[in-house]
């Protein structure tokens, strides 16, 4: 099987939507299929590297164009799209081509495609037509979550580090700069602890100039799951890495940076798997990320039913289901020759 995947990213829309793309083509590669990636991918170096260490072939394709012409489409027998921009015309007359998976978080926006994706906590397919939700994937059992973050799940919570550990993490691309919020939020916390930031170059600078001594720096890397896993709690954006720190059974302080994200933001509150933060409406963020730090530290019960709800709702599986749709699809419906 030969899988087509058209995704973009860049410094304002992010890394996810290429990232968690990755994670189903690095489980169709193990499976002996290939993959090739359209896209524009800005000028993310970490994020080429990614796509290299999963050996997909990388194809350009201008940001938010989905051609529609048959023959860029000879060979393909799968197409899987995400993204917010292409239109859906477009991604509904390739759908007509070849059978295409379209991943959405919550809206279709009128795509016809042989399936969906919403792979959120807690989606079901409101909105959708009767026949679109048959052929949804929904949930947090269709999480795309590595297997190497699977490989880091805790089978139990961990304790506390002496000095407790820190990390934090606002996405690939950090669009609004809420790294430098955090740096001065933990840098008013005690010496003693551990404080690692995963930052982006555009915001380095500030953040250096807002932080305490002893805080350390890293850029963002495809190894940032080795960092999250070693903390006693993370801060995140909730991006695709709230799934993986979902999966690790990490106890995180989750925020939302940007409009797209109140959906899982909201769910992961009403699920009761971790502490929130809304950057967004919140009028002294810098104080509550400091009580829920403290609360977290403090409150051994908590983290307790923060991994058990975590794990509970993630079990690392995710990409393999998504994968085997995948294979159903190219399976059900050949491309039609060109």
């Amino acid at each position: 099987m030969r899988c087509l995947i058209r995704a973009d990213a860049g410094e304002a829309t992010g890394t996810g939507h290429v990232m968690r793309c990755l994670t189903i083509a690095e489980e169709l590669k193990t499976r002996g299929h290939e993959v090739v990636i359209r896209g524009d991918f800005g000028t993310v170096p970490w994020l080429s590297a990614r796509i290299a260490e999963v050996g997909v072939e990388e194809e350009p394709e201008a940001f938010g164009v989905l051609s529609t012409n048959a023959r860029d489409y000879g060979g393909i027998d799968v197409v899987i799209v995400d993204s917010y921009v292409i239109s859906s015309d477009a991604i509904t007359h390739v759908n007509r081509l070849v059978p295409t998976l379209a991943v959405v978080d919550g809206d279709t926006r009128g795509i016809e495609a042989e399936a969906y994706l919403d792979q959120n906590l807690g989606a079901t397919g409101d909105g959708f037509t009767p026949g679109q939700q048959r052929r949804l994937l929904a949930g947090s059992r269709y999480a795309l979550v590595r297997r190497e973050i699977r490989d880091l799940r805790r089978s139990e919570p961990r304790e506390l580090g002496d000095p407790p550990h820190i990390c934090a993490f606002m996405g690939g691309s950090d669009p609004t700069g809420a790294m430098v919020v955090v740096t001065r939020a933990v840098s008013a916390l005690p010496r003693d602890f551990q404080v690692d930031l995963v930052v982006t170059d555009r915001w380095r600078a500030a953040a250096a100039e807002a932080a305490r001594p002893g805080i350390r720096f890293h850029q963002p890397t495809p190894r940032l799951p080795d960092l999250l896993a070693r903390a006693d709690l993370v801060i995140s954006a909730t991006g695709t890495s709230a799934w993986d720190l979902c999966t690790m059974g990490v106890p995180s302080i989750f925020t939302t940076v940007v409009d797209n994200q109140r959906a899982g933001y909201a769910s992961l509150m009403r699920g009761g798997l971790a502490v929130g933060v809304d950057f967004q409406n919140d009028p002294d963020v810098e104080k509550s990320l400091l009580e829920g730090i403290f609360r977290l530290i403090e409150d051994a019960p908590l983290r307790r039913r923060l991994w058990e709800a975590c794990t509970g709702a993630f079990d690392g599986r995710g990409s393999e289901r998504v994968a085997d749709a995948v294979e159903r699809l190219a399976r059900v419906i050949s491309p039609t020759p060109v």
